[in-house]
């Protein structure tokens, strides 16, 4: 098996993108549960940080019906195609592109080995393999499935199943010299050493997306999105769920600018500074996150062996 390029992991590596993607599963699950306060203050930070779909109501609830489904597929969608743009000039024979599973990897693949884990003995179980993430593959691969589900329904019923799920069941051990990210302490932003490229783990929304294994769930992912076009004869996508956070003004090949060491000003004229205020702005708004931890939102999940 190729592994995944060593420029696609630097990027992903790069704090911008980290607290990028923390910051945007992070605020749609948990807005619905912030006083109205708390949206103002994250709004006069950073504008682009509000969330206009949330995905989870004040009860923690996935809400199905307001295409929040298609944010996380748009979203995950351009996070593919800003890979692939990397991938495009790297020009690897091995990896030209991401491409997801074509059918999940059984419980005794030699390529995709499943590492036990303290605390998550069940996800990784052959018995989880066979009796929950066999039969939910084969559900959102059925013309049945897919031809009685809006792309927003769809959206939803991946994330919080086989998607949450698959980044259980593959996740791998930090070594003991990287760790696991703790709870961010109040008003402090995540600490820089978590922008380590060991730190990919993909349990946390902050390195997940480093991790090898993300880009083979996220193409699966990908793939039933082109499944439904097929069911429901549909060409092209009006996308009503197109929210990725500030950042959506970036094309693919602009961001793959960014990441050039000696050029950081896009096509649009975004400059070094203004994208250090954007680092800052970002910083602040995971500052004010942090203030709400009593919640119960959950960005993580933490191997039993490494909670205080």
């Amino acid at each position: 098996m190729a592994k995944l390029p060593i420029e696609v992991k630097n990027e992903m590596a790069k704090r911008h993108h980290r607290l990028a993607h923390y910051l945007w599963h992070s605020l749609r699950g948990i807005w619905e549960r912030l006083d109205q306060n708390a949206r103002n203050y994250i709004v006069s930070i950073y504008p682009g940080w509000e969330v206009p779909r949330p995905s989870n109501d004040r009860l923690g609830r996935p809400i199905r019906t307001n295409n929040s489904g298609e944010d996380f597929l748009f979203m995950h969608r351009q996070m593919i195609g800003l890979a692939n743009s990397i991938l495009q000039s790297v020009g690897n024979p091995e990896y030209p592109k991401v491409v997801g599973w074509k059918t999940l990897p059984l419980p005794n693949n030699a390529e995709f080995p499943i590492i036990p884990m303290k605390g998550m003995e069940e996800f990784k179980s052959e018995d989880f393999f066979n009796n929950r993430m066999r039969p939910w593959e084969i559900q959102y691969t059925s013309e049945n499935y897919l031809s009685n589900v809006t792309l927003g329904e769809m959206g939803v019923d991946l994330e919080i199943t086989i998607h949450n799920m698959m980044h259980m069941r593959w996740a791998t051990p930090m070594p003991n010299d990287v760790g696991y990210r703790p709870d961010t302490a109040i008003d402090q932003p995540v600490n820089i050493k978590w922008n380590n490229i060991k730190y990919d783990y993909l349990g946390d929304t902050y390195s997940s997306h480093v991790h090898d294994t993300f880009w083979k769930i996220h193409g699966w992912v990908d793939d039933r999105i082109n499944d439904w076009k097929r069911v429901n004869n549909i060409d092209e996508i009006n996308w009503n769920g197109k929210w990725i956070g500030p950042m959506q003004h970036h094309s693919h090949q602009e961001m793959a600018i960014l990441s050039q060491p000696k050029i950081l000003i896009d096509l649009e004229g975004i400059t070094e500074s203004e994208l250090t205020n954007d680092f800052d702005k970002m910083i602040e708004v995971s500052k004010v996150l942090s203030k709400f931890d009593n919640i119960g939102f959950i960005s993580k999940e933490i191997p039993q062996e490494k909670k205080n």
